[in-house]
């Protein structure tokens, strides 16, 4: 089952729910870790002062940056997201 899909506020508010449902529409399993990955994206982008729904490469590093003692993992996910997007 599906998660409802939260109200994005950053560059990519009305971008993020069609592609949540694109993703879905293929077969995809677009559930609550991803949807909410993709909501701290978009209001880490909000909170940087982005307003353009593109990515650029100062984003892609901002956002895919190692922070702190983080595991490998929740980094490789912060990738994930990120790319997927921008494909």
């Amino acid at each position: 089952m599906y998660c409802q899909i939260p109200e994005f506020i950053g560059p990519f508010k009305d971008i993020l729910p069609e592609y949540i449902n694109y993703q879905r529409g293929l077969g995809y399993d677009y559930g609550k870790p991803i949807v909410y990955r993709l909501r701290e994206m978009d209001i880490f982008f909000h909170e940087h002062g982005y307003t353009k729904p593109e990515i650029t490469e100062e984003m892609y590093e901002l956002w895919t940056a190692h922070k702190g003692d983080e595991k490998r993992i929740n980094r490789t996910k912060r990738i994930s997201a990120i790319n997927g997007l921008s494909k």
